[in-house]
């Protein structure tokens, strides 16, 4: 009888290894391609550099963590009630390499949920701000790019603005369509809006932090990625 079971178990066991196993595989292969980081945002016919692609495929591996991996139902990330069982802690324990010590302390959940937040809402906000931030200057301020100058002695023509017809004051500034005014006014007073110089800086002041916090969270992805496992 024991005889009798066992090969039963053994017969199961290789029905499993011979069906089970080339499905999960098959699946992986049509489906779920591991050794592929799929990036949200890029035109796979249009070339990207490397810097775009680096940063966009650590965030996309913790944005397929959050939303494919279902980590909280798997790990304890937190205090257990009840115990002294506590989940990881960034720079924990004390000699831990700390890169970025002002998140000394925290929970790793917490700052995985920070990287996800800021990549899936404030990053999004923040490009379709500069878009919009750019957009205003080139309409209110840059005018109309025009290369009717003759050719120099190389054969080069030299390409100015035609400013003549830029706003010349607040009313007609105000008056311009396709303009997100909600978003301008994040960045500027109204009695800025003539001001070129202030519009340049502030783009380019929005577009420093946009680069910084790129970099702050790229830092991040890194410091988590011991974790990132479920």
């Amino acid at each position: 009888m024991k005889d009798f079971f066992e090969t039963v178990m053994f017969r199961c066991e290789d029905f499993f290894k011979n069906w089970i196993y080339p499905a999960y595989h098959l699946r992986n292969l049509l489906f779920r391609r591991y050794d592929l980081v799929r990036l949200p945002g890029l035109k796979p016919q249009e070339y990207c550099d490397c810097l775009e692609r680096m940063f966009r495929a650590n965030m996309a591996l913790v944005v397929f963590f959050m939303e494919k991996e279902n980590p909280e139902a798997h790990v304890l990330w937190y205090e257990e009630d009840g115990t002294d069982r506590c989940g990881p802690k960034y720079g924990v324990p004390e000699n831990s390499r700390l890169y970025l010590p002002e998140y000394k302390g925290r929970f790793i959940m917490d700052i995985i949920k920070e990287i996800y937040h800021w990549y899936t809402v404030e990053y999004p906000a923040m490009l379709a701000d500069s878009k919009e931030l750019l957009n205003f200057w080139s309409v209110a301020h840059c005018g109309q790019m025009t290369d009717d100058t003759p050719p120099d002695e190389n054969g080069l023509i030299k390409c100015h603005f035609d400013k003549s017809h830029c706003p010349g004051n607040l009313t007609e500034i105000k008056s311009i369509s396709g303009i997100d005014w909600n978003r301008i006014r994040k960045y500027l007073k109204e009695d800025e809006f003539l001001n070129e110089t202030v519009v340049r800086t502030r783009h380019t002041d929005l577009e420093n932090r946009i680069f910084l916090e790129s970099q702050k969270y790229l830092h991040l992805c890194i410091e988590v990625r011991p974790y990132l496992w479920r």
